[in-house]
């Protein structure tokens, strides 16, 4: 990611200048996003300005709005833009919401947007389970009061393969000051897998050449990884070599790797992710461009790994965003 990639933790528009102090804390909002039209942008981006988000099936009247979406595709996730205000008569202390995305009828991820007052983000409850070092919400320093609005994004561990052309509320939470708080779901919602704990690698047998492997990795309803399928993208090596490889990368995710599971109308269900690692990647190339055509279905995530000091250390981008040097930990409970 680039120099826009913060945690959601305080105002929108003063996170830019703490960045540093924010990915020193292992957090990170994952999410993805929406539209129709593509338009190639600058620096491999391609932007899918959004057309409509249905919330057929919720409330005829829904208590905020969303305006001003703007998707964007980037080179190793997704990101989106939105304008929330408040329609309410009462302020708002906390908001929930999962939208869902779909191609030609098809599901493709999910997205969490997650707002909360510091008071209101330790009794919330959310609809779904969410990863305490990866899914964090922005925190509300003031109520947002009626008529006021929010410019709020996120972004995704997914990179999308091609723009949605159609999105959904699916879960729509909202905790206000006073009364009933608004609560609704549509029947069938679902949320995608997110990380939750990266243990470290011991660097026997870790490549000492650019290599960029592609995977198929099934996480159960516990969050448990195993791999289904993985394959040498490039460059090509002997038959012997990639099954080495395949093996020791292969022991190591599966190790490693723990998720908070998907879900599917709050249960936990096991489903597939595909997953590019690259050793040593070029910057500005674009290994997706690479893939056996058809091997990712919809979106797919790209880890990164370069050691700076060979047999000692080694670090590990996942989805843009440089997670450590070794490991990432399970924060101690609050």
């Amino acid at each position: 990611m680039d120099s826009q990639v913060q945690l959601k933790w305080k105002e929108a528009e003063t996170v830019e200048s703490n960045i540093q102090g924010y990915m020193s804390t292992k957090k990170i909002i994952f999410t993805l996003v929406l539209v129709l039209s593509i338009t190639t942008c600058a620096h491999g981006e391609t932007s899918c300005p959004l057309s409509s988000l249905s919330s057929a099936g919720l409330s005829p009247s829904i208590p905020v709005s969303l305006d001003q979406f703007k998707f964007t595709i980037k080179p190793e996730t997704s990101r989106v833009d939105v304008k929330i205000t408040n329609r309410d008569t009462r302020p708002i202390n906390a908001l929930f919401m999962v939208v869902d995305f779909q191609v030609s009828g098809r599901y493709q991820l999910s997205m969490i947007f997650y707002l909360a007052t510091s008071a209101e983000e330790d009794s919330f409850e959310p609809a779904a389970r969410v990863s305490p070092v990866f899914v964090a919400p922005w925190r509300l320093t003031s109520s947002l009061l009626p008529g006021a609005s929010y410019n709020n994004w996120a972004e995704s561990t997914q990179r999308a393969l091609e723009c949605p052309d159609e999105g959904r509320i699916s879960v729509l939470q909202i905790a206000f000051a006073s009364g009933k708080p608004f609560d609704y779901r549509l029947p069938v919602w679902r949320v995608d897998p997110s990380l939750l704990e990266i243990d470290s690698w011991s660097l026997d047998g870790f490549p000492t050449k650019p290599v960029s492997v592609s995977s198929s990795l099934s996480v159960n309803e516990q969050g448990r990884v195993r791999v289904v399928a993985m394959g040498v993208v490039e460059p090509q090596m002997s038959d012997a070599s990639e099954l080495e490889l395949s093996s020791w990368l292969t022991d190591k995710i599966e190790r490693s790797f723990e998720f908070v599971p998907a879900q599917y109308n709050g249960a936990p269900i096991s489903c597939e992710l595909d997953v590019v690692i690259r050793f040593y990647p070029t910057e500005g190339s674009d290994t997706v461009k690479s893939l056996p055509t058809g091997w990712a279905r919809s979106a797919l995530t790209i880890i990164d790994l370069v050691s700076t000091a060979p047999g000692k250390g080694y670090e590990l981008t996942y989805a843009g965003y440089p997670v450590s040097s070794n490991a990432v930990r399970r924060p101690k409970p609050r």
